[in-house]
């Protein structure tokens, strides 16, 4: 009887490990709409024989596999079909897409891996690449053999610009480009075959009859899982260091994903949980660091400057406002009132407001710092490298219902904490 409970819990976990373990990009769950793919070769099913050239694309098994992946992902989703978030997603991934099919990425891909490889007897098709969005609070990207790739609402809502996004896009279109799950699942099938030998051994010694044999079979599974998360890694470097390839290829800047990076691991680190054994890719802070290396090994200058460029993490907003009947324009940064304009010189409240705006933008595109800032002697101006950002006057005063002094702090204040913010958000 004890003999038979063990046969079962062995059948199961071979059963459990038989799912392909979820990578990002690999996941077992989904979601942007339909994006045609460019230009490709000529390629008709049954397929051609593989070749030099044609040794890239997928087999016709590999689409059918993703193909039945991504229909069981949109069961578990509601893919949205159409609106301004679908038109996003696709618009930039065709970008993404077409310099995937650079021939100079293709070849380095076919260089790399030796392609073809000896007595390769698989017939090549087309790559069926689809872009769908899945309504979901999940921040999450991922893609399946042979072209479907998923992007959550949630992440679309996480990131802040379309470089972010075309980053993330890289990144999955890499994983097929490059075949990852059919690798995985032809090294977890190798990890099976291992580990249920070392059961059956256990089990023909006697070893089921111990009261420890079940943390023996736990241990068997946990070292499989191991050994594919060093996979992933593996797989997970590469789609950062195509990705950061590709988007040199388009318009979008590949610092993008760097910034994506560092926002994930800076939410990673604060969420404070611990993964370990079951982190199925590399921390996002060690992937952030290595995309700084791909990024500077591509002659890419990278500052803090550009980064809040990219990452729009410095949101400035102009707007007209009535203020006790009187007409006045409101500077925001991050969403925070920082400065309150009335007319004067001549110059309307929104004109005085947005010269503020587009003084701070060029300052913050120069690396501004927290050291470059601070009030005037006599309280009335915010100086940023010993010159006037902005000067309060009595009019502005009067418009914010407070004293000059306090609306200098209040501007200064509040663009402190942004800086402050900003730096803390990069320990991680």
């Amino acid at each position: 009887m004890k003999h038979s409970r063990v046969v079962t819990a062995i059948l199961l976990a071979a059963g459990a490990l038989a799912t392909p373990l979820s990578l990002p990009g690999v996941s077992p769950r989904s979601g942007v709409a339909w994006a045609a793919p460019p230009d490709t070769p000529p390629v008709k099913n049954p397929g051609e024989p593989t070749t030099a050239q044609n040794a890239y694309l997928p087999t016709e098994s590999e689409i059918k596999l993703g193909r039945e992946g991504a229909a069981e992902a949109e069961k578990v989703y509601k893919i949205l079909r159409d609106g301004d978030q679908v038109k996003r997603v696709q618009a930039i991934a065709e970008e993404v897409l077409r310099a995937a099919y650079d021939p100079a990425m293709l070849n380095a891909y076919i260089q790399k891996n030796k392609l073809p490889k000896a007595k390769d007897t698989a017939r090549r098709v087309a790559f069926a690449f689809s872009f769908k969005v899945a309504q979901s609070s999940e921040v999450n990207a991922f893609s399946f053999a042979g072209g479907p790739v998923f992007v959550t609402t949630g992440l679309l809502d996480y990131i802040q610009s379309d470089h972010e996004l075309a980053a993330v896009l890289a990144h999955e279109i890499t994983h097929v480009m490059h075949h990852h799950l059919v690798a995985l699942i032809h090294q977890q099938a190798k990890m099976q075959q291992k580990m249920m030998w070392a059961l059956l051994a256990g089990l023909l010694s006697g070893g089921a009859a111990s009261p420890d044999f079940a943390n023996v079979l736990m241990g068997a599974q946990l070292y499989a899982i191991a050994k594919q998360n060093g996979y992933g890694r593996d797989a997970e470097r590469d789609a950062d260091k195509t990705g950061v390839e590709y988007l040199t290829r388009t318009r979008f800047n590949p610092i993008g994903m760097l910034t994506v990076m560092k926002r994930f691991a800076r939410d990673e680190a604060r969420r404070s949980i611990e993964m370990g054994i079951y982190q199925s890719h590399p921390y996002a802070k060690e992937r952030a660091e290595l995309v700084t290396g791909y990024l500077t090994a591509a002659g890419i200058h990278v500052d803090s400057g550009i980064e809040r460029e990219i990452s729009r993490s410095f949101r400035l907003e102009t707007r007209s406002a009535t203020v006790a009947g009187q007409q006045a324009a409101e500077l925001l940064l991050n969403g925070e009132l920082m400065y309150r304009a009335a007319p004067a010189d001549g110059k309307t409240s929104l004109e005085r407001a947005r010269a503020v705006e587009k003084r701070l933008g060029g300052l913050l595109d120069q690396n501004l710092t927290l050291r470059d800032l601070r009030l005037s002697d006599d309280h009335t101006q915010v100086l940023a490298l010993g010159q006037p950002l902005l000067t309060v006057t009595t009019a502005d005063a009067e418009v914010s219902q407070m004293s000059i002094r306090a609306a200098s702090k209040r501007a200064l204040d509040v663009l402190l904490k942004a800086l402050w913010k900003e730096q803390l958000d990069a320990t991680f």
